[in-house]
């Protein structure tokens, strides 16, 4: 819900609604006739000084300003504010919006960590991986550039991916990706035979799934060199014989209307937003959207209308199309109250398109990191101080022979895995990462479920 609050020209408040006053941990009536200062702490009242200024000046200011609520707590807000004038047009005062945006920055922070995280794990992957869009490579790691000869993304990226296949595969490839794209079943992980840069091939494993990439759909790739592993594999068929052996993822808007619905103030947001929305000048008497077409959209407006002056408090959210722009609104309605009897409402809607974006970029981001991590062929694993496991990816019981769930929870030295040495380096190496400090990538001696 947004805070409204007007003040008189020294900062005094006139007026605040219950978001205002809860959103800082007051009451309404404890806040009259205070000053704006309270909400501030002293290293804030410069911002906030030039931010009055600023609506002296122009006569609305808007921007982000950060607030301190009773308990000392300091957050951060988007503000609306424009000033007050009397009929000759002399300034008495200012009004202000007011949205606490903590969400919005806990979001974006959300979205940078999930970002990190993927471009580590996609940067530190031992595996090549690759992410193709139609028949076009867009991205690839610089493993799969070391797997296919090249140095640098240029020589790669924009060619199509079958510049890197064999022709014998080619045709394989092109139909299993038309079929996945199509939904139907193909499988997960394959082989194909590779085109390095100097042409010479390499039998390699690959690993498709299905994402969206910079909001467009496209396939993840994750390849790995196995020729090594195939050669190893034809020479342990010609020892099977003698050995017996085998090896194998504010811009806010703000409407007052009477106890009829007939708007009576609005700010130049909500004016703006209607001439952009339905071509039409904003004036008080005017319901905007009884000049809808749709006579389903009019009664769904009346009905929240009836419901506000019936006396509920409610928030929705509404999308409007802008020629080929979609934008989204949070809109909250909130009745007044006068003696006991609804005499209006307030209609406060805030532009949430960025936020609908940067939460569908979060999944998208975090979709690719699970979907490597999920898909990937090395064991990837997090650990804490304490070497305790965290995570680690499905791959673990493969390689190793433990299910996911019997490793998470459990510190390494109990799951009996590493001999005495290399447990060793295990724990210098975590305190060497935890000072932030580079290392080599190690050798360890791990010993399998099975022994």
């Amino acid at each position: 819900t947004e805070g409204l609050a007007v003040v008189d020209l020294d900062g005094h408040l006139e007026y605040v609604n219950s978001a205002f006053a809860e959103m800082h941990g007051y009451s309404v009536q404890e806040l009259i006739g205070k000053n704006l200062t309270i909400f501030h702490t002293p290293d804030q009242i410069a911002q906030v000084e030039a931010a009055n200024l600023e609506i002296k000046r122009k006569g609305t200011f808007k921007g982000e300003v950060w607030h301190a609520k009773r308990d000392g707590t300091i957050f951060p807000t988007l503000m609306h504010n424009s000033l007050i004038r009397d009929h000759s047009g002399k300034p008495i005062g200012m009004m202000g919006t007011l949205r606490d945006i903590t969400d919005i920055k806990q979001s974006s922070k959300a979205l940078e960590e999930s970002e990190e995280k993927y471009r580590r794990l996609v940067e530190n992957s031992m595996d090549g991986i690759v992410i193709v869009e139609g028949r076009e490579i867009r991205f690839v790691n610089p493993a799969l550039l070391k797997m296919f000869g090249f140095e640098e993304e240029k020589e790669v990226i924009g060619r199509p991916v079958s510049d890197f296949v064999s022709p014998t595969y080619r045709d394989l490839i092109e139909e299993r990706g038309r079929s996945r794209e199509l939904g139907e079943h193909v499988p997960g992980r394959y082989e194909f035979v590779g085109v390095r840069k100097d042409g010479t091939e390499f039998i390699a494993e690959l690993s498709v799934s299905l994402i969206v990439f910079k909001g467009k759909p496209a396939h993840q790739g994750v390849v790995r060199d196995i020729s090594e592993k195939r050669q190893a594999e034809e020479e342990l068929k010609k020892a099977e014989s003698n050995l017996r052996a085998l090896f194998e993822n504010t811009s806010d808007y703000i409407l007052i209307s009477d106890e009829h619905g007939y708007p009576v103030h609005f700010n130049s947001a909500y004016a703006g937003i209607m001439k952009k929305a339905l071509g039409i000048d904003m004036k008080p008497g005017l319901k905007p959207h009884k000049l809808l077409s749709d006579k389903n959209v009019v009664s769904w407006w009346d009905n929240l209308h009836e419901r506000v002056l019936g006396g509920e408090k409610f928030k929705i959210e509404y999308s409007h199309k802008f020629g080929d722009d979609v934008r989204y609104l949070e809109i909250s309605f909130n009745p007044i109250m006068r003696d006991g009897k609804v005499k209006g409402f307030t209609e406060l809607s805030r532009d949430i398109t960025h936020r609908k974006k940067m939460e569908e970029a979060l999944r998208e981001s975090e979709s690719r990191y699970r979907s490597h991590f999920e898909n990937v062929f090395d064991v990837i694993y997090s650990l804490d101080r304490d070497l305790r496991v965290l995570d680690v990816s499905p791959s673990v019981e493969r390689a190793m022979g433990f299910k996911p769930e019997e490793v998470i929870g459990k510190r390494i030295p109990d799951l009996n895995i590493l001999d005495p040495k290399s447990l060793e380096q295990a724990a210098a190496n975590i305190a060497r990462i935890l000072q932030g400090k580079q290392m080599d990538i190690p050798t360890y001696q791990v010993t399998a479920r099975d022994g």
